[in-house]
C-alpha cells in the first residue's frame, strides 16, 4: 500500500475490518501541520484506481486510471512549507511519474470533495465537487436489516456494513444496504458517501472466477418505488481503497420515492451517509496548483499497523517504524535514491519507482498564497499521476518490477517508448537494482 502521511496537528490514523486480516492498498500518503512537534499522520492510500497486471478472471485485467486526487485534511504550513510523505508499506511497485498539491478556497458552509472513485471500465474526470445544505439520512439498514442510522451520521471512523463472509477475501454473498431521505425529493440528488473497500487480490479473483455461485457484484444503486424496487443506477463505483468521500450524482428519482440501496458483493464499510439538492461546483477556487520544491526518495522502512475501529480500514503509525522488511525482494531495477524533483513535475512516463520500505520526502511552497478570506476556508488535495504492481504470484509477470507502465500503453506489457530521452531516462535514473526470484516461485 502507498501511503500518504501529512504533519499533522493530531497524529491521528484511519484504521479496520472485522475479518482480522490486512487489507491490502496502493501506496499511502502521510501529511504534517503546524503543531511546533515534528509528527506526521496518516491520510490515506494512493493508487487504488491504477493497479497493473491484476487479474480480474483467467485472462482478463483490471484497467488503470493513472490520474488520482484526494482530499487531504489537517495539514497547515510550517514556516510557509507543506511538508509530506509518501510511503510504500506493502509487498509491491510504485511508480510515480508527476505529484501537484491543489490549493482549494470555499466558503465555510461548502463541503468539497474530489471526484475519484472506482467504476469498473471507466475513467473518472480529476476535478473538485462542492456541495451544501447537506442532510443525514433519517434511517439505514445494513446487510442484516439491522439499524445503523446512528453509524452513519458522521464521519467519526464508526463503520456500517452487514455482509456475510465467503471464504475469499473481499468477496461477500450479495447483500443490500439501505438508507432513507426522510423525504421525497422528486428530482436528482447528490449522495456523499464516506467509505472504504477492504479489497482481494489476483489470486483470489482467479479463484472466485470459477465460483458462479459466487457473482461479482459491483455496487448498483436501486431506488424504492410504488411498484418495487429499480435499478437507479446499474455502476454507482464505490470508493478507492481506504475511506474516501465519494460523490455520486444520481439520475431524478420517481415521485414519492426516497429509499435507495446498495446492491453488491464487496466488502465494503460506511462511515457517513449524506444527500444534497444542491450542487456548488462553481464556488471553489483553486488558489493553486504547486510543484513540488524539493523531493527526495530514500529507503524509511515500514510503518507500524494500527486499527483504531473494528470494521474500519488498517492506518499507520509513521513515527514507529521497522527497518527489516517482511517481504521477499521484489526483484528489478529501481530509481536511485536521493533528490528526484526532476521526474515528478511533468507527466512524461519517466517515474519515480518506490521498492517496499521506501518513502518519499515531499515539499511545497505555500509563502505566497493569498490569505484565505473571511468566511472562507482552505482544503488541499494531492493530485498523482501513477501506477501500482502487487507482488501477487498471480500478477501479470509478478517476479520483477518491469515492465515499465506507460500513459499510451494498450495494456500492460506493451513495450516502454524508445526515445532518447526514455534511454537516458532508463540509464541515468534506474540505477538501484534489486535481486530477487528469477521466476515465478
Amino acid at each position: 500500500m502507498t501511503a500518504l502521511c501529512s504533519k499533522n496537528e493530531t497524529n491521528s490514523a484511519f484504521g479496520p475490518f472485522t475479518p482480522a486480516r490486512v487489507d491490502p492498498a496502493g501506496p499511502g500518503l502521510e501529511i504534517g501541520a503546524e503543531t511546533g512537534l515534528e509528527r506526521f499522520a496518516f491520510v490515506t492510500d494512493l493508487l487504488w484506481n491504477s493497479p497493473v497486471g491484476l487479474p480480474v478472471a483467467p485472462g482478463i485485467y483490471a484497467g488503470a486510471d493513472p490520474h488520482e486526487l484526494v482530499r487531504v485534511d489537517g495539514a497547515q504550513p510550517i514556516d510557509g512549507v507543506y511538508r509530506m510523505r509518501v510511503t510504500e508499506e506493502l509487498w509491491e511497485a510504485a511508480y510515480f511519474d508527476a505529484v501537484h498539491l491543489w490549493v482549494v478556497d470555499h466558503p465555510a458552509g461548502v463541503e468539497v470533495a474530489s471526484s475519484l472513485k472506482v467504476v469498473p471500465g471507466e475513467k473518472q474526470p480529476v476535478r473538485v465537487l462542492a456541495a451544501r445544505d447537506i442532510h443525514p439520512v433519517t434511517g439505514a439498514w445494513d446487510g442484516h436489516g439491522d439499524d445503523v442510522t446512528a453509524r452513519v451520521r458522521n464521519r467519526d471512523e464508526v463503520y456500517a456494513s452487514g455482509f456475510d463472509l465467503s471464504p475469499y477475501q473481499g468477496v461477500a454473498k450479495p447483500w443490500t444496504f439501505t438508507f432513507d431521505l426522510g423525504e421525497s425529493p422528486g428530482t436528482s440528488v447528490r449522495l456523499l458517501l464516506d467509505g472504504w473497500i477492504f479489497p482481494a487480490d489476483a489470486s483470489l479473483n482467479l479463484a472466485v472466477a470459477q465460483r458462479p455461485d459466487l457473482p461479482y457484484l459491483p455496487p448498483r444503486l436501486e431506488v424504492e418505488t410504488t411498484t418495487g424496487w429499480q435499478t437507479l443506477m446499474p455502476a454507482m463505483g464505490f470508493p478507492a481503497g481506504k475511506t474516501k468521500t465519494m460523490v455520486v450524482d444520481t439520475p431524478p428519482l420517481p415521485a414519492r420515492a426516497h429509499r435507495l440501496r446498495i446492491v453488491t458483493s464487496l466488502w465494503l464499510g460506511w462511515d457517513r451517509i449524506a444527500w444534497t439538492r444542491v450542487k456548488a461546483d462553481d464556488l471553489p477556487v483553486v488558489q493553486a496548483r504547486l510543484d513540488p520544491r524539493n523531493a527526495d526518495l530514500r529507503y524509511r522502512g515500514f510503518s507500524r499497523l494500527v486499527r483504531r475501529s473494528p470494521n474500519g480500514p488498517h492506518g499507520y503509525v509513521y513515527e514507529d517504524t521497522a527497518k527489516q522488511s517482511p517481504w521477499l525482494p521484489f526483484a528489478g531495477r529501481y530509481t536511485r535514491y536521493g533528490d528526484v524533483l526532476e521526474l515528478l513535475r511533468t507527466v512524461d512516463d519517466r517515474s519515480v519507482i518506490l521498492a517496499p520500505g521506501d518513502e518519499i520526502a515531499l515539499e511545497f511552497d505555500a509563502a505566497h498564497l493569498p490569505p484565505v478570506a473571511p468566511g472562507w476556508q482552505r482544503t488541499l488535495f494531492f493530485e498523482s499521476n501513477g501506477w501500482d504492481k502487487d507482488a501477487d504470484r498471480n500478477t501479470f509477470e509478478a517476479w520483477h518490477v518491469e515492465p515499465l507502465p506507460f500513459r499510451a500503453m494498450g495494456k500492460y506489457g506493451d513495450s516502454f517508448p524508445d526515445s532518447p530521452e526514455i534511454w537516458d531516462y532508463v540509464e541515468k535514473w534506474l540505477t538501484r537494482e534489486v535481486k530477487g526470484l528469477a521466476g515465478p516461485p
